[in-house]
């Protein structure tokens, strides 16, 4: 918790690899740790996950509601809102693409428009969403916001000594 504050509402924005049924893969992302801890200790907690354009993962934002520590209600971005940035298969690869900076801006204010109102903290991953909830802080929106960012995993590479000293 933040300084004595007690936290009821947070909102994250954060990257994840999804399935084509929405599950996470956890074997590299910080949400599932994050959702983990705060779902369990405020009200309400929103999450916005952006997956990667990766072979076999879904492509559309993905949006899941907890109340009282419990799933109320998860929700994909509809296909067709997310059509003009889809990444064809052939250029898939581990590179920055200005159509997902775009979606990633618009899935933001897609989610927030679907469960607005003010949040004591902002969690954003990614210096994009990071920099949205700045904004939004300065709104009075969020409470708090904060930069997340970790490239640590347990399993990023085969190498058993590369990983232990990752």
């Amino acid at each position: 918790m933040m300084a004595g504050r007690k936290l009821d509402k947070v909102f994250i924005a954060t990257a994840s690899d999804l399935l084509p049924g929405g599950e996470r893969v956890r074997h590299n992302t910080p949400t599932w740790p994050m959702i983990e801890y705060f779902r369990r200790r405020v009200g309400k907690l929103v999450v916005l996950e952006l997956s990667q354009p990766r072979k076999g993962m879904l492509f559309r934002p993905q949006l899941s509601l907890y109340k009282n520590g419990e799933l109320a209600r998860r929700i994909r971005m509809h296909p067709l809102l997310t059509k003009p940035f889809v990444i064809p298969e052939d250029r898939i690869g581990p590179r920055t693409f200005k159509r997902l900076k775009a979606r990633d801006l618009f899935a933001f204010y897609w989610a927030f428009a679907r469960y607005p109102g003010k949040y004591d903290l902002f969690v954003g991953l990614e210096a994009l969403l990071a920099g949205l909830g700045g904004i939004f802080y300065k709104l009075g929106l969020f409470g708090s916001a904060a930069y997340y960012i970790s490239d640590w995993s347990p399993w990023r590479y085969e190498n058993k000594l590369l990983n232990d000293m990752f």
